[in-house]
């Protein structure tokens, strides 16, 4: 849900929320490219790609806790 999504990035390090406020619109604009992203923050597309791996990985298991 929404709500879950929103809670979620407390789950998040510093880098990790910043890049999740940018691929959901939480708080930043919406950008799902892995280039913009990465131009909007200064760093390279393959760490702002390893972040949204961190991101996933971390959803994945947030989302696992809730079905039980």
């Amino acid at each position: 849900t929404e709500e879950t999504l929103r809670l979620f990035k407390y789950e998040l390090s510093g880098e990790q929320k910043e890049v999740y406020a940018y691929l959901t619109g939480y708080g930043k604009p919406k950008l799902t490219s892995t280039s913009e992203i990465a131009k909007k923050m200064g760093k390279k597309d393959y760490q702002i790609s390893r972040v949204k791996n961190q991101i996933y990985l971390k959803l994945k298991k947030h989302l696992s806790k809730q079905e039980r």
